[in-house]
């Protein structure tokens, strides 16, 4: 079970892993435990709303065997967006092994390039294997402030900055620093891997390498990536 965290591209991040574990001949669900757009959701093949746990399995179980991506959620709002699973219910499919993969986007963003977390931020469950957490390349000298970075507020009291002072890679550090430490309290054995989005471009691929090596002594491997490629893995700096 594979969350991602964050901001700057954890979507296209999340069905770039689905499309990849499927053709591999794997199972995958994709879901949130926050919100989603429904059409973020068009290359599942499926999209399952059910608002009980036991309906939600049943229903689950029933899906087409063999490699498939499945979308889950329990209801859609009026502006069509699906709203997540609990992580109760996340840990119960998980304990239920009819995936080989489950995909959950755990936080919002509101679109930004960079985000702190929010007191009860993100929506991890208790059986997570594995956390991204992700930063957009393009927040980089970006003012913090809101119009670039989501709770703006919590991330320069984190960072110990200004508010509309400049993102540096010390920021970035210190944010990710605190997804860390979140993983942590929940289980030590969680396995955290920062990735660093949207080295879309050769500039932007050398911004996020500066970002990947601020924050290299402290976590010993960095993925940079560009959900525009094929591959999305750029580079993984380690």
């Amino acid at each position: 079970m594979v969350c991602l965290v964050g901001a700057g591209g954890k979507t296209g991040l999340m069905l770039n892993l689905a499309s990849e574990c499927s053709a591999r001949g794997g199972r995958v669900l994709v879901t949130t435990t926050t919100k989603m757009f429904r059409t973020q959701f068009v290359n599942c093949g499926r999209l399952i709303l059910a608002q009980d746990a036991e309906e939600l399995l049943t229903r689950l179980g029933k899906s087409p065997s063999g490699a498939c991506v499945i979308g889950a959620a329990t209801a859609l709002t009026e502006e069509n967006k699906v709203l997540g699973l609990s992580k109760e219910n996340l840990n119960l499919i998980f304990e239920s092994r009819m995936f080989d993969c489950i995909l959950v986007e755990a936080d919002g963003a509101r679109g930004k390039p960079f985000k702190a977390p929010g007191v009860n931020e993100p929506v991890v469950p208790s059986l997570t294997t594995c956390i991204l957490s992700v930063t957009g390349a393009d927040v980089l000298g970006c003012p913090l402030t809101e119009k670039h970075v989501h709770r703006s507020n919590i991330a320069a009291e984190i960072a110990g900055q200004e508010i509309g002072s400049l993102v540096t890679g010390e920021t970035v550090l210190r944010v990710v620093q605190r997804y860390a430490l979140l993983a942590k309290k929940m289980s030590p054995s969680i396995k955290f891997i920062p990735v660093v989005n949207k080295a879309d471009s050769a500039e932007l691929q050398k911004i996020a390498r500066k970002i990947a090596l601020h924050m290299l002594p402290e976590f010993g491997r960095v993925l940079i990536t560009s959900t525009l490629l094929p591959d999305p893995v750029r580079e993984v700096v380690a």
